[in-house]
């Protein structure tokens, strides 16, 4: 639905739910990997709305918070995170 209305829709991965050893990986990597996705749509000119589920909430809010569209104008950039649509989360 959202690429039939002309949005760009990503997934990001979540390391911590895919690996061998979840142990062996903390939510600072899952922050990260959101974070490559926002940043590169920021990049691009794109305002970002986030839709999160479960624990992908806390990667999506922690990530999102220093990318606000209002955050983001004060160092200078038009582009941010505008919202964040959170479904059944913690």
């Amino acid at each position: 639905m959202l690429k039939a209305a002309n949005f760009t829709a990503l997934n990001a991965i979540h390391q911590s739910l895919d690996v061998n050893d979840p142990s062996s990986v903390s939510c600072t990597q899952d922050f990260e990997s959101v974070k490559r996705l926002l940043l590169l749509l920021i990049e691009e000119g794109d305002d970002v709305v986030l839709i999160a589920h479960s624990y992908g909430e806390i990667s999506a809010s922690e990530t999102a918070y220093g990318l606000r569209k209002v955050s983001q104008a004060i160092a200078g950039t038009e582009e941010g995170v505008v919202g964040i649509v959170h479904i059944a989360g913690f």
